[in-house]
């Protein structure tokens, strides 16, 4: 079996030429990388797909129910699904029908066995007025849910269902846990003295993780301060197995992309890296473990100028076992680094009342972003 190129977003390093802003303001001035996993999956059989291989289960509640002034969020209607099958969750989705005056009213919660509690909706009460809601909320979505139009009304037949749209928290905080048990829909009217409604269906969607993979992380960081134009920039790229990963990942290669402002003098670490073709062979990795590599070099840009570099891992010997899912690049974005000459720093933040965050969106294997939440 040959090695798969791993194709996916993940990370972006960038620097400049003098000061640094401490890598953030706010929440994130502690954070010195932020990183995203990526389940890469062990080959089984290279005919059909096996029976530990990824797949989709269904869950339907077709009960309905009515939406008025006693479905307030302390009371709320609640839909279940049970799951008697037991797998490690890899991905969620949720599909919910339900006909409404003002959408905007209507909001929705789904809790896992295990109690954790995800709001899909916010809520509108005030602009969002049209009728009905008709939506797939996937995570892998471009974009949020009620922000489609305060007017447009949704139609009121389903599966398949009318609208994809991202949830407003993010349904990949049930990723890892175990499927088993009770799923509970929870829906409620946020201005119940106007405008009822009724419960049509929902259907929960939920992906397992094949038995076999190797759970793998990359991070890249700026070591020391940043330099002045001319000075010597070290950054360190980092890959790791996840303790709880059940295989070991072996002949992993990491290919580091060196931007025009930066020439390459050494690199120092585990394994060994091609400076032609700037690539890192990483030691194997077992579950619990991890490689460095430092890469040095020099920096030639003007005080002010922003520099950015990628890493992304390009090829290892874990592979996705069943067919249909493209297997994409991986990079890891690191937030932008600005180095100015002088006293100035330049912040990376959001607007406020948000925090950056971490995406995972899952449409194949996992899709990667950063936004504001």
């Amino acid at each position: 079996m040959g090695y798969h190129d791993l194709n996916r977003p993940l990370t972006m390093f960038a620097y400049a030429s003098s000061m640094i802003n401490g890598m953030v303001s706010g929440s994130w001035r502690r954070m010195a990388a932020h990183f995203v996993r990526l389940l890469i999956f062990t080959v089984l059989t290279a005919v059909a797909v096996p029976a530990g291989a990824q797949s989709t289960s269904t869950f339907s509640n077709t009960t309905s129910g009515t939406i008025n002034g006693t479905t307030v969020c302390t009371t709320p209607l609640v839909r279940t699904f049970a799951v008697g099958n037991t797998f490690m969750v890899a991905d969620v989705n949720i599909g919910i029908l339900a006909t409404h005056g003002w959408r905007g009213d209507l909001q929705f919660t789904l809790q896992s066995p295990t109690g954790t509690r995800v709001q899909l909706t916010n809520g509108d009460t005030q602009s969002i007025s049209g009728d009905n809601f008709n939506v797939l909320l996937d995570d892998a979505a471009t974009q949020l849910v009620n922000t489609d139009g305060a007017n447009r009304n949704h139609s009121t037949s389903a599966p398949p269902y009318q609208n994809t749209y991202q949830p407003r928290s993010l349904l990949s905080a049930f990723d890892g846990e175990t499927s088993a048990g009770t799923w509970r829909l929870e829906i409620c009217d946020l201005y119940p003295a106007a405008d009822n409604g009724q419960f049509v269906r929902a259907d929960l969607y939920l992906r397992s993780a094949p038995a076999n993979y190797a759970d793998l992380s990359l991070t890249k960081v700026l070591i020391g301060n940043p330099p002045a134009n001319g000075g010597q920039a070290i950054y360190r790229l980092t890959v790791s197995n996840a303790s709880n990963s059940p295989s070991s990942a072996s002949g992993i290669a990491v290919r580091d992309t060196f931007p025009g402002q930066f020439t390459f003098s050494s690199a120092s670490g585990a394994g060994s890296f091609n400076a032609g073709t700037r690539v890192w062979s990483v030691p194997t990795l077992a579950p619990g473990a991890s490689a460095t590599l430092d890469i040095r070099g020099t920096i030639s840009a003007n005080a002010g100028t922003t520099i950015t570099s990628t890493a992304e891992i390009i090829s290892s010997s874990i592979k996705i076992t069943f067919p249909g899912i493209k297997i994409i690049p991986v990079r890891i974005k690191i937030i932008p680094i600005r180095i100015n000459s002088g006293v100035d720093r330049n912040q990376f933040r959001c607007g406020p009342g948000s925090i950056p965050v971490w995406t995972r969106i899952n449409p194949g294997m996992h899709r990667n972003q950063f936004r504001c939440g």
